[in-house]
């Protein structure tokens, strides 16, 4: 099933819809339990969007069927490669992201009155 409000304040699924570019009733290119499935698998929204953009790359290049017809041709692999390039920024978020090791978990890292003036 596809559905799309045309308020991506509406709900995450319509957001999500709207940040991968999948607004086109006549040219949808998930479905809505696809996007739910992503949503449910992952809670940080730069992962999700990195994994939407992912499934679209490979669908787009395994898809990739160049064709023409007289003087007009459309080059499907340019619809891939915007996809990889949204994957590559997506990837670049998330190895930049998160919480520092030495936080996660660990006691105090100063002591109290550490830096004092003596």
């Amino acid at each position: 099933m596809w559905s799309y409000s045309g308020d991506p304040a509406a709900s995450k699924l319509d957001a999500y819809r709207y940040a991968i570019g999948d607004t086109a009733v006549d040219d949808p290119l998930m479905t809505d339990e696809e996007i739910n499935y992503v949503m449910t698998k992952y809670t940080n929204e730069n992962r999700i969007l990195y994994t939407l953009f992912d499934m679209l790359s490979v669908r787009f290049d395994i898809d990739s069927v160049n064709t023409k017809l007289g003087p007009q041709s459309e080059d499907a692999s340019k619809r891939a490669e915007l996809f990889k390039e949204r994957v590559k920024y997506y990837r670049t978020l998330l190895s930049f992201g998160g919480t520092p090791t030495y936080f996660q978990g660990s006691d105090k890292v100063f002591t109290k009155e550490l830096f004092k003036n003596a």
